[in-house]
């Protein structure tokens, strides 16, 4: 269980919530990568720049809100496919 929330956290929620621009200005700083690419005639460098969390602040109540705001915005919910519609719908359960 550790592992699968381990990888979606890693796989999903984490990119997800970095595109999101409210929460690369409130809580993330950018970051710059130099990459080299060579041809025959000439050697290019170009900078890619992505997104990290600051590494000198403190993790509040906030953070996380803004942040599972930003992926609800990103990913909404299908109700149809929402285990509450599944529970809801079961004869014994649900209505």
């Amino acid at each position: 269980m550790q592992h699968s929330l381990g990888t979606w956290l890693h796989d999903d929620w984490e990119p997800t919530v970095s595109k999101d621009k409210e929460i690369q200005q409130k809580y993330m700083r950018k970051e710059k990568t130099a990459e080299s690419k060579s041809s025959k005639t000439s050697v290019e460098e170009t900078q890619e720049s992505h997104f990290v969390d600051k590494e000198d602040r403190n993790f509040t109540l906030q953070e996380y809100v803004d942040k599972a705001s930003a992926y609800m915005r990103a990913k909404p919910n299908d109700y149809n496919n929402s285990n509450v519609h599944k529970l809801e719908s079961m004869p014994v359960i649900g209505k």
